[in-house]
């Protein structure tokens, strides 16, 4: 598992390593399947989760995979953050904010990512659930 636990000013973040998967889908799914059990071992409400998508293809699959993992790990999480999105990639995100009912967050850098997730540092642009 690429994934690993990391530690910003005191609190644990799950830094799901989803980075340079390209388009390999099979391995994606293995990797977002060990995250989801890392964050189902947690209390609900608790995790604090950095998703790094940089390299890695969005495709039908891929968001499929995502989709389901964000349904999955919905009641563990507190906040979620993302980086490593093209503007066309930030657009089907949003796809998953929708199926999943979650927000997101999305950075440019993981540092800023990990400040925001620890402390609510730079605000990223926000990903909501939009209403049909």
């Amino acid at each position: 598992m690429k994934s690993r636990w990391i530690e910003q000013r005191g609190r644990r973040i799950l830094y799901c390593d989803y980075s340079g998967f390209r388009r390999d889908v099979e391995q994606l799914h293995l990797e977002i399947a060990a995250c989801d059990e890392a964050i189902a071992r947690e209390q609900r409400n608790s995790v604090l989760a950095l998703v790094d998508l940089r390299g890695t293809s969005l495709s039908v699959e891929t968001l499929g995979a995502l989709k389901q993992s964000a349904l999955h790990r919905a009641p563990y999480i507190e906040r979620e953050a993302v980086v490593g999105l093209t503007a066309i990639q930030a657009v089907l995100i949003q796809a998953v904010a929708n199926f999943a009912h979650r927000e997101y967050r999305l950075f440019d850098t993981t540092d800023d990512a990990q400040e925001w997730l620890a402390e609510g540092g730079p605000q990223g642009s926000k990903v909501t659930p939009q209403k049909a």
